[in-house]
């Protein structure tokens, strides 16, 4: 697997990917996420990074060619923080570590960054959500300790029609 800075031609086909992997919700019973669109392809351009994964095939060389793209990760900055937006694996490539590796190429970036956190919002009992990321060193972070912009995010969330009852805001420390 080959995880980069997304090429700007690369950004048009992640809300296929999105869309993909968003079917994943209706095997725990929320086809109306299932059903969400993408994000459009103007703010992913206009994010503070995009990473894509590529599965990839081996030469006997020791070569290695790109040969189908199976995930990314969009990262915005919220109140000076790296904040996770989505992370997407397409179908067939979950179990994989795509999305363990995207995320530690999240926090090689963040950290790099010099932010001291990486956080995201997500589904709370989703097992492929905040299970997962717990996994990964991400832990709940209480209402009380949102700065600003973590709050109005949450309230777009909630306009947008999520139930912040079966949401959670997590965070991993980047050190420092």
């Amino acid at each position: 697997m080959i995880v980069r800075k997304a090429l700007p031609a690369e950004v048009t086909s992640l809300g296929e990917i999105e869309r993909d992997a968003g079917e994943r919700f209706r095997e725990v019973g929320m086809p109306e996420i299932a059903d969400d669109p993408p994000a459009p392809i103007e703010a992913l351009a206009a994010s503070a990074l995009i990473l894509v994964a590529w599965a990839e095939s081996l030469h006997e060389d020791g070569g290695r060619t790109p040969t189908a793209l199976v995930g990314h990760a969009w990262v915005e900055i919220v109140d000076g923080q790296a904040h996770l937006e989505q992370l997407s694996v397409g179908p067939g490539h979950n179990g994989r570590g795509i999305g363990s590796a995207l995320i530690e190429a999240v926090v090689e970036w963040a950290t790099a960054q010099g932010h001291g956190a990486l956080t995201l919002t997500t589904f709370r009992e989703v097992p492929f959500n905040a299970p997962f990321y717990a996994r990964r060193g991400f832990v709940a972070i209480p209402a009380s300790e949102w700065n600003p912009g973590m709050t109005a995010l949450v309230e777009q969330e909630t306009a947008h029609g999520l139930d912040q009852v079966l949401r959670v805001v997590m965070a991993r420390s980047l050190g420092g």
